[in-house]
């Protein structure tokens, strides 16, 4: 079994140097696997395709860390930070990353775990101004746009900002959303 968790450290590791060379879309499993070394059967014991490969680095290296460290809504400053932080590490992945356009791409990706996250979050601490479940997924909609929509600008961009200065732009509207959901 830890000769298998080796392999696909390697298959992400190569992956991920790839994407600094050249774009996604220029990317194919035989490049993958002529760089680690395997044949294509391997590639796909542990991934369906590349598209599957660029969402589970985002899960394991980016996501599951925020989640651990989001304990309660007043958290969300520090692991937003740590999110961008991560993406920033990694940069020239997740331009490339971020950049793909058509179907099952990683924006869709992210932008299901935002969401997801964000249902969760409105639906537990906003219940007595978000009420029925279609507001709750309107907002979380609404607000996973805004949110995914920003990182993959910053992303493709540059990332010129810093993660800090990103993340207290994205508190001015979350400190907004908590304003107008107190007054209703």
């Amino acid at each position: 079994m830890a000769e298998a968790g080796i392999t696909k450290k390697a298959i992400v590791q190569q992956f991920k140097q790839l994407m600094q060379e050249k774009p996604f879309e220029k990317i194919s499993v035989s490049d993958i696997t002529t760089r680690c070394g395997i044949n294509r059967l391997t590639f796909y014991y542990y991934f369906q395709d590349k598209y599957e490969l660029v969402n589970y680095i985002y899960y394991t290296e980016v996501h599951l860390s925020m989640l651990e460290n989001f304990h309660a809504l007043e958290d969300w400053s520090p692991c937003f930070c740590q999110l961008l932080t991560s993406i920033l590490k990694e940069k020239a992945f997740y331009r490339n990353a971020f950049a793909v356009k058509g179907e099952n791409v990683f924006t869709d990706y992210i932008f299901s775990l935002t969401k997801s996250t964000l249902i969760y979050i409105f639906g537990t601490f906003f219940t007595s101004t978000i009420k029925t479940k279609e507001e709750v997924e309107f907002t979380a909609d609404f607000f996973a746009c805004g949110i995914v929509g920003a990182i993959a600008r910053w992303a493709t961009d540059g990332m010129q900002e810093s993660p800090q200065l990103m993340t207290s732009r994205l508190g001015m509207m979350v400190k907004s959303l908590l304003i107008v959901t107190q007054k209703k």
